[in-house]
């Protein structure tokens, strides 16, 4: 969050008021899928629906987990 600090002056103002702030590098489509599931639900709720959404729709990427599907036009 430091780093993102220094650019950017909005990460500046919450990192300030809230120390415990992090950052994540999630995946672009992960994270649109992730933001679309959270209306009115809570994170546990919210991780449950996008690991479903992986399981279901996602090719494996590795022995210990599934990758997000990604978007065809």
């Amino acid at each position: 969050i430091q780093y993102a600090s220094i650019r950017n002056s909005n990460i500046r103002k919450f990192a300030n008021v809230m120390p415990g702030l992090r950052t994540m590098r999630q995946d672009p489509v992960e994270n649109v899928f992730s933001f679309i599931c959270s209306s009115n639900n809570n994170i546990a709720r919210i991780t449950q629906m996008v690991h479903n959404l992986k399981r279901v729709y996602g090719r494996e990427i590795s022995h210990e987990g599934l990758g997000m599907c990604q978007p065809e036009l």
